[in-house]
C-alpha cells in the first residue's frame, strides 16, 4: 500500500481550524463525463466560497499554525488563487501577507489580493520569477515562505480538459481546475474502470483568456448545458 501523510486525526484537526465557509463543498458523480473518459468521475466543486478555490482550506491550516507559533509575516508566490487564499486566511489571523505575482496574472485576481489587504509585489516575468522573488524576500526580510506544489501535464490536454468540462458538465473553469481531467486524457489506461475524484475550482477565470483557450464565450450559448459561473 502506498504510504501517505494523511490520517483521520490530522484531517479532523485541520477541519477544526478551517473557516466553515470553506467546508462541506459539493461532491457529486458526473455521469456525463464518463463515456468519453472511460472511468467513473466525481467532481468536488470548489467555486462557491470567497476565493473560489480549494486552496483556502490549506491556507487556513497554515495560517492558523503560523499565528499559533507567533509568526507575524508571510510571503508566497502566486498566479492568483494561492495569493487570494493566503490573504484571506492571514487577514483573519493578524498576519502581514505579501504576495509576489507576475504582472501578467489575471487583473481580477490581483485586484482581489489587494482588496484582502495583502501587500502585492509584481514582477516582469513568469511564475518562476515570482517564486524566486518570494524566496528572496523570505531570506532577506525574515518572512515565512508558503509554497504551492504543481502537477505537470501538457497544455493541449489542459485545454481539452477545460472544453470537456464545459461540454459535458456545464462548468466554466480555469486551466488549473482541469488538471485532473487532463491527467485522465493523457493516460486513459491508468484510470480505465476506476473511480476518479477531481477538484474543480476557478470560476473566477479571466473570460477573455477563456475564450481564447476554449474557443467559446460563456455568454454565447456555445453549449446546451447550464452554466455555473
Amino acid at each position: 500500500m502506498q504510504e501517505t501523510r494523511l490520517d483521520t486525526a490530522r484531517i479532523r484537526a485541520a477541519r477544526r481550524v478551517i473557516d466553515p465557509v470553506f467546508l462541506d463543498t459539493p461532491l457529486y458523480r458526473c455521469e456525463a463525463l464518463e463515456p468519453g473518459l472511460g472511468c467513473a468521475v466525481s467532481i468536488k466543486l470548489e467555486t462557491a466560497n470567497p476565493v473560489r478555490s480549494f486552496k483556502a482550506r490549506g491556507t487556513e491550516v497554515v495560517a492558523s499554525l503560523l499565528a499559533g507559533h507567533g509568526a507575524r509575516a508571510v510571503v508566497c508566490a502566486s498566479a492568483g488563487n494561492l495569493g487570494q487564499a493566503l490573504a484571506w486566511s492571514g487577514r483573519g489571523r493578524g498576519l502581514d501577507v505579501t504576495v509576489v505575482a507576475s504582472r501578467c496574472a489575471p487583473t481580477a485576481k490581483l485586484d482581489r489580493i489587494r482588496a484582502l489587504d495583502a501587500r502585492l509585489e509584481l514582477v516582469d516575468g513568469d511564475f518562476d520569477m515570482a517564486r524566486e522573488r518570494a524566496a528572496a524576500l523570505a531570506r532577506y526580510d525574515d518572512l515565512l515562505l508558503v509554497a504551492d506544489d504543481a502537477v505537470l501535464v501538457q497544455e493541449a490536454s489542459i485545454i481539452a480538459g477545460m472544453r470537456t468540462l464545459l461540454d459535458h458538465a456545464g462548468l466554466v473553469v480555469e486551466p488549473s481546475a482541469a488538471l485532473g481531467i487532463a491527467a485522465i486524457l493523457e493516460d486513459r489506461d491508468r484510470f480505465a474502470g476506476r473511480h476518479v475524484v477531481t477538484i474543480v475550482c476557478g470560476s473566477n477565470v479571466d473570460l477573455d483568456a477563456y475564450h481564447r483557450w476554449v474557443g467559446a464565450d460563456p455568454g454565447s450559448g456555445h453549449s446546451s448545458h447550464s452554466w455555473i459561473s
